[in-house]
């Protein structure tokens, strides 16, 4: 895609591709945080946030049910 934001519909889909073993609820959560942005001053994409959440610390990133106490 040559739009900025654009291409997340395929990359939503290419999520859910049994060989990355991500849970569907996990892929969810970010669509419902992308979309939850695009009103607001921090619009983002499911590209931007997969990255962001990728440069935390080891641990933070996809791992449900994951606390830290």
């Amino acid at each position: 895609m040559n739009a900025p934001y654009g291409g997340d519909e395929m990359l939503f889909e290419i999520l859910h591709f049994d060989f990355f073993s991500i849970a569907p609820i996990e892929i969810a959560k970010l669509s419902v945080e992308v979309a939850d942005k695009q009103f607001s001053e921090q619009k983002t994409s499911i590209r931007r946030l997969l990255f962001e959440k990728a440069s935390r610390p080891a641990g933070t990133f996809l791992t449900p049910g994951c606390r830290r106490d």
